[in-house]
């Protein structure tokens, strides 16, 4: 009986462990945002030419994943890579700014092997993305570092939590979290007034 009890109960159980791990996704993100500006490693844009000794492998994977137009993919293939969960990893961002949706690219998150890139996640994403300096200790079983925030057209971010084997993505609102704070604009240059000056143009106002 307990056991049919738990079989009926799994489909609820199994989505409350997601609304947790989900909340605890975003509320890191949300929670690094909203503290000092130390919580923000960088914001990064996906910009840098894709380097030649990475070149073979993102012509291979790309021939898997767009064998249409893999050759003017390759073409427009832009790059950033980092610092992977596993000590000496290294993980690599290619965006393809070909036959994109506005700002949105075919972006791929992989991992380099000596095999070649393996691909953690294919997303539709803008040129900017942010590294969090936070991590979640356990999501489902695996420390989750690091956090990742994806800009898009679309509306919400996409919040990444980099894990040892396999990257778990989710909507967020934080799609602005992706771009870096617009600086106020400089003050006017107001002409400079003597005592005088200023006075009389006080008169003339209130007359």
């Amino acid at each position: 009986m307990f056991a049919s009890y738990l079989a009926a109960m799994e489909p609820e159980l199994s989505r409350h462990l997601w609304v947790n791990l989900r909340a605890a996704l975003v509320g890191a993100v949300a929670l690094a945002l909203a503290g000092d500006a130390q919580c923000v490693e960088a914001i990064h844009r996906i910009d840098l030419p894709l380097p030649t000794e990475f070149r073979e492998r993102a012509a291979t994977i790309l021939s898997e994943l767009r064998p249409a137009d893999f050759q003017n993919a390759l073409q427009n293939t832009k790059a950033r890579w980092l610092q992977g969960p596993v000590e000496g990893e290294t993980l690599i961002i290619l965006r393809i700014e070909q036959a994109c949706f506005n700002s949105g690219c075919m972006t791929i998150l992989g991992r380099m092997t000596a095999a070649g890139i393996k691909p953690d996640l294919v997303m539709e994403a803008g040129k900017s993305f942010r590294v969090l300096d936070t991590s979640i200790a356990s999501f489902w079983g695996q420390t989750a570092s690091p956090l990742l925030v994806f800009q898009t057209d679309a509306g919400p971010g996409l919040a990444v939590a980099v894990r040892a084997n396999g990257s778990v993505v989710t909507a967020c609102n934080c799609a602005n979290w992706a771009e870096a704070p617009q600086a106020p604009p400089p003050p006017a240059d107001l002409p400079k007034l003597s005592f005088e000056d200023f006075t009389r143009a006080l008169e003339r106002i209130h007359k």
